[in-house]
C-alpha cells in the first residue's frame, strides 16, 4: 500500500525487506476506517504518520525495532514526542470485542507479531464469509521482473507490465494449441486401437467360420470313406 495513511510503520521507517504484513497492516487501517467512518491515521507527513501510530499502539520495545530491520528505525523514533497510548476500546467504543481482537492484530508495530492473511481469514470476527474451499495460499515466492532497487520512469513501468501480459497471452495460446494437440492425438490412437480390435475380431469371426467350416467338410469326408469301406466288406451273397 502506497498511500501514506495506510502504510506499515516498517516503510515508513525505511526498511527494504519487509513481508507480506505490510498488507495486513493496511487491512487493519481500513477495519478501523470501517468502525469509526474517518480514517485511523491521516498523517500529515511521514513523522506525524509515525507519531499517530505510536499514539496507539506505544513505544515499540527493542525487539520490535529489530524486527523492522532498518538502521534508522532507533534514531527516528528517538526524535518523536513522548504519548500516553490509547486503548483500541477508547478509540472504538462500538466495536465488539471480536472486531477489536482482529484490529489489534492487525496493528501490531512488530511484522513478526501481527496476524498473517491465512490466520485473519480464519478469525471470528469474518466467520460468516469465510470458505477454505475458495481461499487458496500461493505455494511460490512471486518475483518482480524489474529490479525493485532501481528507479524508473512510469512508461517504463507500463512498458514492462504490457510486455509480461502480451508474454503470459502467448504462454497460454502455446499450451492451449499444445493441449489441443495432445488431445487429437489420443483420439487418432483410440479410435486406431478400436478399428483394429474390430478387424481383429472379424478375423476371429472369420477364422472361427472357417473352422466350423473345414471340420464339417472333414467329418462329412470321413463319413463317405466309411461308407465306402463298409460296403467293400459287404459279403456277396
Amino acid at each position: 500500500m502506497a498511500t501514506r495513511w495506510y502504510r506499515a510503520p516498517e516503510i515508513l521507517l525505511g526498511s527494504t525487506r519487509y513481508t507480506k504484513g505490510v498488507d495486513m497492516w493496511s487491512v487493519g487501517c481500513i477495519i478501523g476506517e470501517l468502525l469509526s467512518g474517518r480514517p485511523l491515521f491521516p498523517g500529515t507527513s511521514t513523522m506525524n504518520q509515525l507519531d499517530r501510530i505510536i499514539d496507539v499502539s506505544g513505544k515499540p520495545s527493542p525487539q520490535d525495532i529489530e524486527a523492522i530491520k532498518s538502521p534508522f528505525t532507533a534514531t527516528i523514533l528517538e526524535n518523536l514526542p513522548q504519548t500516553n497510548p490509547k486503548s483500541l476500546a477508547d478509540l472504538f467504543p462500538k466495536a465488539s470485542p471480536i472486531a477489536l481482537d482482529l484490529l489489534k492484530r492487525t496493528l501490531e508495530f512488530n511484522p513478526e507479531k501481527r496476524i498473517t492473511a491465512e490466520e485473519a481469514l480464519k478469525h471470528p470476527y469474518v466467520a460468516q464469509f469465510h470458505n477454505d474451499a475458495d481461499e487458496p495460499a500461493c505455494d511460490k515466492e512471486i518475483k518482480i521482473t524489474i529490479d525493485d532497487d532501481v528507479k524508473y520512469t512510469i512508461e517504463d513501468y507500463r512498458n514492462q507490465v504490457y510486455t509480461d501480459i502480451v508474454a503470459r497471452r502467448k504462454e497460454k495460446n502455446r499450451l492451449r494449441k499444445l493441449t489441443k494437440k495432445e488431445s487429437k492425438k489420443s483420439s487418432h490412437s483410440k479410435s486406431d486401437k478400436k478399428s483394429s480390435s474390430k478387424t481383429s475380431s472379424k478375423e476371429k469371426e472369420g477364422s472361427k467360420v472357417k473352422t466350423k467350416s473345414s471340420s464339417k467338410s472333414s467329418s462329412k469326408s470321413k463319413s463317405k470313406s466309411k461308407d465306402k469301406e463298409e460296403g467293400k466288406e459287404k459279403p456277396k451273397e
